[in-house]
């Protein structure tokens, strides 16, 4: 019998249509000397012995299953997420959650999405799918997730799939043994910085992170690759983060132009929301993303268009979608005019938005400007330099702006 003081690894899946591989899953992992607490979400005609039975999920969303069911695939999975996701948040209040697993196909990828975000960053999470064969975003929903990728389909029992379930269960127990011990890195005395960066904001980033690290601070860099932004918000929203340096908010340009690296609509919400102090920088913004170079949308078959790398390219915002963008940073800052404060680099929003390079468009960024300080509520703090964002003196003035937010606060 495993001891009841064991680490428990929650484990999600359908059991009806995927029992071979959560049975070996269970079994593994309890061999690792963890506990284990099955959650069910199957929709088919089954009898379930798990600790949390489809019957109890359906009770938790005030509907019986037979309901859920005839709403159709899709939306009853969504039902089901939505229980297995308050299922955690109980479990964890009790301190019942050392590791969360789901494996399967596409629905659980949907269930992964809707549950593992309501566990707060530390607790691992693990989906071992084919669906993070693709585009991973939806179902990272900012949470620091490990994701497997089964090789073949979760469907009956082979080598290949067994193997891949035994390295699974090896690394929820691991996981689940850390995080059951706790934390052993000894705390930072400094404050908490979160900065946002690109490769073509990486000289700004680099200069004010060694500036703020001289301080004392713990600076954490995120990639503003859509996930990274996403995952900002959601620190800042757990109360993790003391402050933000947003030097990067290129997503914004993604969500106003449809590019492929959106944080979604809640990008630079989450400082202002909570209090937190931040420096906001139109960083970027000349820019949207885009795959490979096949893969821009035909609409866009005009536009001024720059080769990042193989598997990314990169479109000049033009004036119309700047203007649309100035707008949006001016009703993004104005519900928090004492914590935040905006700095415009005149000289340019990006390495590539410079004299001389690809993306250089005076009339584009005046047109972010103009909109911005037409519409910014003037008791926002609004600072403008004549430097481009990756000058030196540029990120002087950045740690020296957000030092002062901190030190009024």
């Amino acid at each position: 019998m495993t001891d009841p003081s064991a680490p428990t690894v929650v484990v999600a899946g359908a059991f009806d249509t995927k029992p071979e591989a959560l049975q070996l899953l269970c079994d593994l992992v309890r061999r690792h000397g963890c506990r284990v607490h099955r959650v069910d979400f199957g929709l088919g005609d089954h009898a379930s012995d798990a600790e949390t039975t489809p019957e109890r999920l359906a009770e938790r969303s005030g509907r019986t299953l037979a309901a859920i069911r005839s709403t159709g695939r899709g939306a009853a999975l969504d039902t089901m997420g939505a229980a297995v996701g308050e299922v955690l948040t109980g479990l964890h209040a009790v301190g019942s959650v050392d590791a969360f697993v789901v494996v399967g196909g596409s629905g659980a990828g949907t269930v992964f999405a809707a549950a593992a975000p309501r566990l707060p960053f530390g607790v691992p999470k693990v989906l071992a799918s084919t669906v993070v064969a693709g585009d991973t975003r939806g179902y990272l929903q900012g949470t620091d997730a490990v994701l497997l990728y089964p090789v073949v389909d979760v469907e009956g029992m082979n080598g290949i799939l067994r193997d891949v379930v035994r390295r699974t269960a090896t690394t929820c127990a691991a996981l689940a043994r850390d995080h059951h011990v706790g934390a052993t890195d000894t705390p930072s005395s400094g404050p908490r910085v979160a900065m946002t960066m690109f490769g073509i904001t990486t000289r700004c980033v680099s200069a004010a992170r060694a500036r703020l690290e001289s301080t004392g601070a713990e600076v954490s860099v995120f990639h503003a690759n859509g996930t990274g932004g996403a995952t900002l918000e959601r620190l800042v929203a757990e109360g993790r983060v003391d402050a933000v340096l947003d030097v990067t908010t290129t997503e914004l340009a993604d969500l106003v132009a449809g590019g492929t690296l959106s944080a979604g609509p809640d990008r630079l919400t989450a400082a202002a929301r909570h209090g937190v102090p931040q420096v906001v920088v139109p960083g970027a913004i000349d820019c949207v993303n885009f795959g490979a170079r096949q893969s821009v949308p035909e609409r866009f078959s005009g536009r001024t268009l720059h080769r990042h790398n193989e598997h990314v390219t990169l479109m000049r915002s033009d004036p119309d979608e700047n203007a649309r963008l100035g707008r949006l940073f001016a009703d993004r800052v104005a519900s928090a005019p004492a914590t935040t404060t905006v700095v415009l680099p005149l000289g340019g929003f990006s390495e590539l938005d410079a004299p001389g390079m690809p993306f250089w468009s005076p009339p584009a960024d005046a047109a972010f400007r103009d909109a911005f300080r037409g519409a910014v509520d003037p008791s926002v703090r609004v600072v403008e330099s004549e430097d481009n964002i990756n000058d030196p003196a540029f990120a002087e003035l950045l740690v020296a702006e957000l030092c002062a937010l901190r030190e009024a606060r």
